[in-house]
């Protein structure tokens, strides 16, 4: 039996699973992290004392073990100096100090740029961190990071990691950082997601205690894994990924010409348009307690659809469907907690459907049914919650989340000739969900909502 291993470094924690090369999982091990402020930066040894850790704590053999990937946050840059040690800590995708140089580098460059995006944060370092600029070798993504600690092998990233960083995924190329003042030499080679990188070091397999001949690929951004994984691989194919953060993607055979959407080129050719919204499942975790959270859910099944009005976005900013700077929490003090809860689910199904509702009038195309992936997933209340909102099927794959998009990759070129044969071996729909009667209510209350958010934001423009 082959095994693949896949590891997904998020914003608050790891996760390692090991499959086997039918999509089963074999083990699965994670750790979570503790940082005061881990949304503006994070210390990456962190991440590999954690990814170490879990390696450890496998239960499964790994002897049969033939490759491994790994996926983390889209947006995240750590400076390295030329001993592969970070001089800063890594600047994570929801950093906003450097919304000036975004602006900056679209001037400039003539190229679409946020703050949440990598470019902007290196450009920021190097205007705040003038000495600790002059000994950096390479700036490297979270994902690249993780593969150098397992291989030694630093520079290289792949296509959905580069594209934040200023790599343009049609021409395959790295577009003129010199215009704003960056080496490009201590940008990393640019290789297809799952391409070979190296085998694991020999160091690393021998502290581990296990084979040396495990093949390190290429991975991919957390969104694209979490894309992969929930289904959404075929061409006019699309996912909704809700963890941390809210992450809508598909797979189109062109990219869509809008600034409020960035395309990652897909590994058979296409392209996978989506963006990413601060709205997203952190504010549960920051609002309730774990053990809360069943009878959260129990009360959301019974009393929805609300008619309960908030916007839970923890940090200043929109980024999408919609772009606002000073977009900030909307709260409403009169609901009780269990009200809260579910007037929270309601908000991001809401912001869900004007994201859909963009694709739609961007690419012309009805979309009938969703892949979903991310911690939502766990909670069936929120699933059926957002198949009425969204009025359109939601498909539940066995395995939905970013570690097994890993797995995907890990095996799509080492096992499998290519990601349509692994997903065809590997991914498994395991559930369909559909609107209920509450769907008319919803559709209601979605235009309600709009109007109270455009109010509440002092803007018109919400609906693009």
């Amino acid at each position: 039996m082959k095994k693949i291993l896949g590891i997904d470094v998020g914003t608050q924690g790891v996760r390692l699973v090991i499959t086997d090369d039918k999509g089963n999982i074999l083990d699965e091990v994670s750790r979570e992290f503790k940082f005061d402020d881990g949304r503006i930066e994070q210390d990456p040894n962190v991440w590999w004392q954690s990814i170490l850790d879990c390696l450890k704590n496998i239960k499964t053999r790994c002897d049969d073990l033939v490759s491994i990937s790994v996926t983390s946050t889209s947006g995240t840059i750590i400076p390295l100096n030329s001993d592969n040690k970070p001089i800063h800590n890594a600047l994570m995708y929801s950093d906003d100090r450097s919304s000036k140089e975004a602006l900056e580098i679209e001037a400039t460059m003539n190229i679409s740029m946020k703050s949440s995006y990598s470019l902007p944060k290196m450009l920021w370092f190097k205007n705040n961190f003038h000495e600790k600029y002059k000994d950096i070798d390479k700036w490297v993504h979270a994902t690249d990071f993780i593969i150098g600690k397992l291989t030694g092998v630093y520079k290289i990233t792949d296509y959905t990691n580069a594209l934040k960083s200023g790599f343009d995924v049609s021409n395959l190329a790295w577009n003129d950082v010199s215009k704003i003042g960056l080496d490009i030499n201590n940008f990393p080679k640019v290789v297809e997601p799952g391409t070979f990188i190296s085998f694991i070091d020999p160091n690393l397999s021998n502290y581990l205690n296990i084979n040396n001949n495990i093949q390190i690929v290429a991975g991919l951004t957390d969104g694209c894994a979490s894309q992969f994984a929930s289904g959404a691989i075929g061409l006019n194919q699309w996912s909704s990924t809700i963890g941390t953060t809210l992450v809508l993607k598909g797979v189109t055979k062109k990219i869509i010409s809008d600034k409020i959407f960035y395309s990652h080129r897909h590994p058979e050719g296409y392209y996978m348009p989506g963006g990413a919204s601060n709205i997203g499942g952190d504010w549960i975790s920051k609002w309730y307690r774990h053990d809360e959270l069943d009878n959260l859910n129990s009360y959301a099944q019974e009393f929805y659809p609300s008619n309960h009005f908030i916007y839970p976005l923890l940090i200043t900013g929109e980024r999408f469907p919609f772009y606002n700077s000073e977009a900030k929490l909307i709260d409403n003090k009169n609901l009780n907690k269990e009200q809260k809860f579910l007037a929270g689910l309601e908000a991001v199904g809401y912001i869900e459907k004007m994201a859909f509702e963009k694709i739609e009038k961007l690419t012309g195309s009805k979309i009938e049914k969703i892949y979903v992936a991310g911690g939502s997933t766990k909670s069936k209340a929120w699933l059926q919650i957002r198949s009425s909102i969204l009025n359109k099927q939601i498909l539940i794959t066995k395995n939905p989340n970013a570690a097994f998009g890993a797995v995907l990759i890990a095996a799509s070129k080492t096992i499998y000739n290519s990601l349509s044969e692994t997903f065809e071996n590997m991914v498994e729909i395991k559930e369909v969900i559909k609107p209920d009667e509450s769907s008319v209510i919803y559709q209601d209350l979605y235009k309600e909502y709009i109007d109270w958010l455009e109010v509440n934001m002092n803007r018109k423009d919400l609906i693009i």
